[in-house]
């Protein structure tokens, strides 16, 4: 993720169960901050989110009939080039 060029405020509310555990955590050096807490779990909540919606982008592509009939193609249509290319590399 681009680092970020503009900090604005943002109040939430949080049950005060989790605002302890935010403030131990901090405490406990863990982040440099609360602030720096929220920003990193909310940073990787939307990364979640975004591969999430990714696997399933794929889900719908594999049940696309065009859409695999298209890979297969391209798979046969590369099938010599990509033999030509592993007999080319050394063995292991």
């Amino acid at each position: 993720m681009p680092p970020l060029t503009y900090s604005g405020k943002v109040t939430f509310s949080l049950p005060r169960t989790l605002m302890v555990e935010v403030r131990r955590a901090v405490e406990d050096g863990m982040f440099p901050s609360q602030n720096a807490l929220v920003r990193k779990a909310i940073e990787d909540e939307l990364k979640r989110i975004g591969q999430e919606r990714l696997r399933q982008e794929f889900m719908d592509a594999a049940q696309d009939p065009m859409f695999m009939k298209d890979i297969s193609d391209t798979e046969e249509e590369f099938s010599s080039s990509d033999s030509e290319t592993s007999r080319m590399l050394p063995d292991d």
